[in-house]
């Protein structure tokens, strides 16, 4: 991200955020990923694809570089721009901003979140936040277990 900032140059903070969010977006390519965990920022940094989880974890990495707290947020996202992930969860970074509190960037698209971004959980980490979470102990003879969830919006005048 030399292209962003250099030592020593003065840039507004936001500023940097925005572009740091819009170059993970415009630079890197956005692939569903059904494998559990978020891949290691080498690997990302290197073959320039993965997931939401993958992108927030990259700019999480860069803001806590730059002394800027940052954290995970799974949620869902609401957007055309993204096909594959329409229905499914999606993650994006929060940052904190003194004065204004904490802020979404969507590293995916490269929007600022907003309306069409409903957060779930956030947290340090992706570890600390799955969507879904559970556990089955014992076999019972004849006895199944299925998980189905189903999410619908609807907007409220």
């Amino acid at each position: 991200m030399k292209q962003l900032w250099q030592p020593g140059q003065l840039v507004k903070t936001y500023g940097l955020l925005d572009q740091m969010n819009r170059f993970i977006a415009n630079t890197f390519t956005y692939r569903a990923r059904e494998e559990p965990g978020v891949q290691r920022l080498g690997q990302t940094l290197n073959i320039q694809t993965g997931s939401c989880r993958d992108f927030t974890a990259l700019l999480i990495a860069a803001c806590r570089f730059f002394g800027i707290p940052g954290r995970f947020v799974s949620g869902y996202a609401i957007t055309e721009d993204i096909p594959a992930a329409l229905g499914a969860t999606h993650t994006w970074t929060e940052v904190h901003l003194p004065g204004a509190g904490w802020k979404g960037f969507d590293n995916t698209s490269g929007d600022i979140t907003g309306i069409k971004h409903i957060a779930v959980a956030g947290g340090r980490d992706s570890e600390s936040l799955p969507p879904i979470a559970g556990s089955f102990t014992g076999l019972i003879d004849g006895v199944t277990s299925e998980l189905m969830v189903n999410v619908s919006v609807t907007r409220q005048s």
